[in-house]
């Protein structure tokens, strides 16, 4: 129970100013607390938007630099199939050189044996001899000539297939 003699001894209006004062301080901290959360919700709302625009910007820069490095990866491609191409139509025509010269050669060989063996009834076998042993050195020197440039030319090749086939995969 509540004395009421006790009630009328009390300073209300003392117990009034310090009950609107405590008012006014919860007040101004709930405002204050409203101000901070709402700046809390813009603030992150703005971290939100500028990550987004971030996001947005490295992809777009991503984006570009593989189109770039597609863009030489197919020009490269491109150039390297032309080079593979004259690369080719290098080695058809060396082996067609080397078919012709061969040709040439064993042509100019059975002259010499039949130039040879006409001459053997004109001059001593001797003579004959000598000169078909110096035209078959003459001969196989241009063998060996030919030889050496055609596994010359095969290395060469060699070397530039590879030095090109890891270029084109």
């Amino acid at each position: 129970m509540i004395p009421w003699a006790l009630l009328k001894v009390l300073p209300w209006r003392k117990i009034g100013y310090v009950a609107a004062g405590v008012a006014m301080v919860a007040g101004a901290l709930w405002y204050r607390h409203s101000l901070i959360a709402s700046g809390d919700a813009a603030g992150a709302a703005r971290v939100q938007a500028l990550w987004d625009a971030d996001t947005t910007a490295r992809k777009a820069a991503v984006d570009k630099a593989i189109a770039a490095v597609a863009t030489r990866e197919n020009a490269a491609r491109a150039a390297n199939m032309e080079i593979m191409e004259y690369a080719n139509t290098q080695l058809v025509a060396i082996a067609a050189d080397r078919d012709s010269l061969s040709g040439l050669l064993r042509s100019a060989e059975d002259r010499v044996r039949r130039l040879a063996s006409s001459e053997a009834t004109d001059h001593t076998l001797a003579d004959v001899a000598a000169r078909v042993a110096a035209r078959q050195r003459e001969i196989d020197a241009l063998y060996d000539a030919y030889d050496r440039a055609c596994r010359r030319d095969a290395v060469r090749l060699d070397a530039l297939q590879r030095e090109i086939r890891p270029q084109l995969e």
